[in-house]
């Protein structure tokens, strides 16, 4: 049994395909950890999410920003793109949204010594907090609210986590280093 991570396959089928190859993957007993960004630039999302979901019970996914914006599109407050109109044009669409929707933003494996996210983690995060924001953003995403919360995460950048903010502008930085963050300082 083996635990193999990937990032950002970003919908290139095909060599996400040839990977699993190389590798050996055996759905039956390897685990796939998934760091996000699963479509968006290559061509072939929606056969991304088609075998990502037929093998759903041999993976561990967490959201990246690409994943988010086709969840925006789907919910129409972002223009979609020739790579992720497939997914939205698909009889499917509403299963795999909602099944993305229910990804955490954070992995955390104890037994094997290791967390996951798309971006980042932090600094000023403790590990136990991160995956009590993770399942914060988590289940605002899959709420009967997830629209109006996801047009206030993605209203500005956040670049500071507040203790003393509003809940939104907590929400919105939380999210932006899960799923954005490129650098950060020492504080945070």
């Amino acid at each position: 049994m083996s635990v193999w991570a990937i990032g950002d396959i970003q919908g290139c089928y095909d060599p996400f395909i040839q990977l699993l190859e190389k590798i050996e993957f055996n759905p039956k007993i390897d685990t796939l950890w998934l760091a996000g960004d699963l479509v968006n630039r290559g061509e072939h999302g929606l056969e991304v999410l088609e075998f990502l979901y037929a093998h759903r019970d041999s993976i561990k996914v967490v959201l990246g920003n690409h994943d988010i914006a086709l969840i925006a599109a789907y919910f129409g407050l972002k223009k979609s793109n020739p790579t992720i109109e497939p997914i939205l044009q698909s009889p499917k669409a509403e299963l795999y949204i909602n099944w993305l929707r229910a990804q955490p933003f954070v992995h955390i494996d104890y037994s094997l010594g290791y967390a996951m996210a798309h971006a980042g983690i932090a600094p000023n995060f403790e590990l136990g907090a991160a995956k009590v924001y993770s399942a914060t953003l988590q289940e605002r995403l899959q709420g009967p609210n997830a629209k109006e919360w996801l047009r206030a995460m993605m209203s500005k950048d956040c670049d500071y986590f507040n203790p003393q903010g509003g809940l939104v502008e907590q929400e919105r930085y939380i999210l932006s280093s899960f799923t954005r963050m490129r650098y950060c300082y020492p504080n945070g």
